[in-house]
């Protein structure tokens, strides 16, 4: 936005500091699940090791196991989707009034 708006007033420290403590805390949040419920199984025999979820209500592929890649497809894809589509269209919109500009002056 600085590029479009150069003289507009910026956020003041405070309010960096609060967005920065907020992106923190989401993120910690998001990754606390993986945190708590991930365990480490060895399959006897072999040298096979694997990392996984063991949710509270059961094995995976339960209603919370669900609700959680659900969630986590919803905030992290959907949401970068939305975003870059918003970016997309400002620079959409600024290449047509720099066309727009250079027909006119021709």
């Amino acid at each position: 936005m600085a590029i479009i708006h150069p003289l507009k007033p910026r956020m003041g420290a405070g309010l960096v500091l609060t967005v920065i403590a907020v992106i923190w805390v989401v993120s910690v949040a998001i990754a606390f699940p993986n945190l708590v419920y991930a365990e480490i199984y060895t399959f006897n025999g072999t040298d096979v090791t694997v990392c996984y979820l063991k949710w509270p209500d059961g094995e995976s592929g339960g209603p919370s196991d669900f609700a959680y890649v659900g969630l986590m497809t919803s905030l992290l894809y959907c949401n970068d989707i939305l975003r870059h589509s918003r970016v997309c269209r400002l620079g959409n919109r600024i290449d047509t009034r720099q066309t727009w500009w250079q027909i006119r002056k021709e």
